[in-house]
């Protein structure tokens, strides 16, 4: 006999077969035992969850000659015809091909007439989301008062584009991803019945492989029996699949937790020379941290860490980390995940993650969300300015030179690596200032969620401040860097810049290129800082009459009452 895929092979034949979708199969059930069968109904969910195999037995729990029964024999006429597909009264619509108002009509025509040989007529239409707009008006009232012999079931994999007046008219069973316990018996079950010896690990990675998918967990395996020949174990579904082994997350993981940088630049460099998928990588890795985190909280792995030659090594990260570092870890991962979809430099951005990841923990808190007071210097108060001098007096007397009314100090820089309060109000930024809070600047930044930001951003440093734009260099090798503060993560980082010093902040990210060389900015405007003091402000300056100011123009004028004035 010809070869018959799995996916064909073994598709469910009744509502006991179906995997994982127990709140649809008894539902169904129990209406087809009390008669009570709606006339439409509306499957909706992923690909490959049953959606058009519980449409087929639904047609032969109707249309079976011991029936409608909730259990069809499976070997009747008419469930041997519905089995084979070879029914007429079942008729199954790929929408998607036939999406036209015409096809729409031609069924409307078609469903007046009885059953050529069955009990009922059911209608299957797949992907039905896809209908134009006009076929969906003209389904619509054939839905709302079908002839009593039809039926009708709509499966989608889109549901929200389906017109709320079809889905009114429908009964509507949302179809879930399968879990990956359920994937593995079934495809356990597969392999007994097909004398292939299968590891029980090999089969969990296959059924996480397919994301909730039954038909695409069977796909992998077909191929796998393909590729193996009889024989399935874990490192022939990683070979094929290109997933990272566990012990090579492990290894990660435990340069991660011992912080040696050259180790994960070693092991990194060699997945690349393999020509590893790096975000297959960055979802193996995001796994295991699951794993991690789910052990640290006394609950059994899932994922790879769950081989029992790598379960050891797991239990010591996942105490070393603590349950909150492994949570941390994986959602780091994540972001960075999301990056990828936004990034041509793949490499250079996992390597960042792994080695921000790799960064000893600070001692002190990572949000300054509750900030505690950051001692300053005393702040002395503004003097007034000195008058300048009456016109009246002698012009040999010196002129008095205006000078800039003393500054606040700056509060020193805190200690600790990381301070933990924002900077007080009215306190001018200065160079140093902001050097000393940058570490600030990052703990926000990590409080906000945006840790992979922070891997960028640690490349460079700031270097000057012009009022409230603080320019941050980064050395020429980090173009890339600079390029993603200057661009996407700016806005970002301002925020969180704004919040630990109290006010509006601008940053310009600017490449420095050399000392001979000007610096490449990330952003229009902007300058090194004007040292020059500004003139005194006008309103600062005391007032003169108009005598005067006509005298200080022209020296020798006299007033109208008075001797001349000095010059």
């Amino acid at each position: 006999m010809a070869y018959v895929s799995s996916t064909l092979k073994y598709r469910p034949q009744s509502f006991a077969d179906v995997v994982g979708q127990e709140h649809v199969t008894r539902t169904l059930r129990n209406a087809v035992a009390a008669g009570r069968i709606h006339h439409a109904y509306l499957f909706s969910g992923p690909r490959g969850t049953g959606k058009t195999s519980v449409a087929r037995v639904l047609a032969k729990a109707l249309n079976c000659e011991n029936g409608p029964t909730a259990d069809p024999c499976g070997r009747c006429r008419a469930c041997l015809a519905i089995r084979d597909g070879r029914a007429l009264d079942i008729v199954e619509i790929d929408a998607a091909s036939n999406r036209g108002i015409d096809e729409i009509r031609d069924l409307r025509e078609k469903v007046k007439y009885s059953p050529a040989e069955s009990r009922y007529k059911v209608y299957i239409l797949d992907e039905v989301h896809m209908l134009t707009t006009e076929a969906f008006n003209a389904l619509l009232k054939t839905l709302e008062e079908p002839p009593p012999h039809a039926f009708f079931v709509l499966a989608t994999t889109e549901p929200h584009r389906v017109p709320a007046t079809i889905v009114s008219r429908c009964q509507r069973f949302d179809f879930r991803r399968i879990g990956v316990p359920d994937i593995s018996r079934e495809l356990a079950r597969i392999a007994e019945a097909e004398g292939i010896k299968a590891e029980p690990e090999a089969l969990a990675a296959i059924a996480r492989a397919a994301d909730g998918g039954l038909r695409d967990a069977q796909s992998i395996f077909d191929q796998m029996v393909a590729y193996a020949n009889q024989q399935i174990d874990l490192q022939t579904v990683n070979e094929v699949l290109g997933a990272t082994d566990a012990e090579t997350l492990a290894e990660i993981v435990e340069a991660i937790v011992s912080q040696s940088h050259s180790r994960i630049c070693r092991v990194l460099d060699r997945l690349i020379a393999e020509g590893k998928d790096l975000g297959q990588l960055l979802d193996d890795l995001m796994l295991y941290a699951r794993d991690l985190s789910r052990l640290a909280l006394d609950v059994e792995p899932v994922g790879p860490a769950a081989a029992a030659d790598v379960l050891p090594s797991a239990r010591e990260h996942a105490r070393s980390l603590g349950a909150e570092r492994a949570m941390a870890l994986m959602t780091h991962f994540a972001q960075v995940r999301d990056e990828f979809r936004r990034s041509t430099q793949h490499g250079l951005l996992l390597e960042s993650a792994l080695l921000e990841a790799g960064r000893p923990t600070p001692t002190a808190p990572a949000s300054v969300a509750a900030p505690t007071p950051v001692p300053t210097q005393a702040v002395t108060p503004a003097q007034p300015r000195t008058p300048t001098p009456a016109r009246d007096e002698p012009a040999t007397r010196p002129r008095q030179r205006v000078t800039e009314p003393p500054r606040p100090a700056a509060p020193s820089a805190p200690a600790s690596a990381e301070p933990a309060g924002p900077l007080p109000e009215g306190v001018p930024l200065t160079p140093d200032l902001v050097a000393g809070y940058w570490q600030s600047v990052c703990a926000e930044l990590r409080r906000m969620g945006h840790v992979s930001v922070i891997a960028f951003l640690r490349e460079g440093q700031p270097t000057t401040v012009d009022g409230s734009t603080i320019t941050v260099s980064f050395p020429a090798r980090f173009k890339f860097h600079q390029t993603r503060v200057s661009g996407e993560s700016r806005a970002i980082i301002e925020a969180a810049a704004s919040q630990v010093f109290g006010r509006p902040v601008t940053i310009e990210a600017i490449l420095d290129v050399g000392e001979d060389a000007p610096p490449t900015r990330g952003r229009s405007g902007g300058g090194a800082p004007n040292l020059t003091p500004p003139e005194p402000a006008a309103e600062s300056r005391p007032q003169r009459s108009a005598v005067q100011q006509v005298s200080e123009v022209f020296p020798g004028s006299r007033s109208a009452n008075g001797p001349p004035t000095a010059s």
